[in-house]
């Protein structure tokens, strides 16, 4: 194992994994619910390239990514990057085919995150094999895209297209309490010029809708190389699994790797 996979820095090292909570957990905690789990279940698994988006401040961008990776098949090697001091070297070091490039965040706030000429040759190595999972300070779709074709990243748009995915959260403040929710989430198509977004979160009736417009199901599907027949069908699947592993109790962060592990054991992607 190179450098590349501990998971040290921001991603806190060994221990990164005590205390935290899991996708499982949020999706009882009622941060998302388990339409939305099966869908990002899906994407991981498929090596899709997402950024998990929030505005403010602690509104747990690093959580919901970690708790969303620990759906990727345990094949797929996480190369950790390491900020200003990244050279790229891991692309002599690992197979990209396996490999999912994790970004603890894309901006310049601090020398552990990627962002100019950094964030824009990130992009440039990214395809059909290697993949990214990162955090970003923005609000929306749109705002994530205005961020990284701007100065200093200047994504051009067929290097945007490479990523397929944004997952926005939530953070709504009262006097008495934090509720944080996964808000959106986007997939990229490009024949609609923009995101099409597959579910929301109302935050006044603080409930999960999703798009069951014609664009969103074939949208998906393109992101994932899948038909929208096989993307319907593979999504009612998943959330038959995720309500089976849920109803058996404990769903901690450890807990959920192992049934994952369990999941993919013996099959190609195990």
């Amino acid at each position: 194992m190179s450098s590349y996979d501990d998971g040290t820095g921001m991603w806190g090292g060994a221990g990164r994994d005590a205390g935290r909570l899991s996708l499982l957990e949020l999706v009882r905690n009622g941060a998302l619910d388990i339409a939305m789990a099966s869908t990002l279940w899906l994407l991981v698994e498929k090596k899709a390239s997402l950024v998990v988006a929030a505005g403010p401040r602690l509104a747990g961008k690093t959580t919901a990514l970690t708790a969303i990776m620990d759906f990727a098949p345990p094949s797929y090697a996480r190369v950790y990057t390491r900020g200003v001091e990244e050279d790229f070297s891991f692309l002599e070091e690992t197979r990209p085919s396996d490999a999912y490039l994790m970004v603890p965040e894309l901006s310049d706030h601090t020398p552990a995150y990627l962002w100019g000429g950094a964030a824009h040759r990130l992009f440039e190595i990214l395809d059909e094999v290697y993949s990214v999972a990162a955090t970003i300070h923005a609000d929306s779709p749109g705002e994530v895209t205005a961020m990284l074709t701007g100065d200093p990243v200047g994504l051009t748009g067929d290097l945007l297209a490479k990523l397929d995915a944004v997952v926005n959260l939530g953070m709504v403040e009262d006097y008495h309490r934090i509720t944080r929710r996964l808000s959106l989430i986007s997939v990229l198509d490009p024949a609609a010029s923009g995101y099409v977004s597959l579910a929301r979160w109302d935050p006044d009736s603080d409930s999960f809708s999703h798009n069951e417009t014609a664009e969103a199901i074939p949208a998906l599907a393109a992101r994932v190389r899948l038909s929208p027949a096989e993307v319907s069908a593979d999504l009612a699947h998943r959330s038959e699994i995720l309500s089976a592993w849920m109803s058996q109790g404990y769903v901690t962060a450890d807990v959920v790797q192992r049934m994952v592990a369990e999941h993919y054991e013996g099959s190609s992607l195990g």
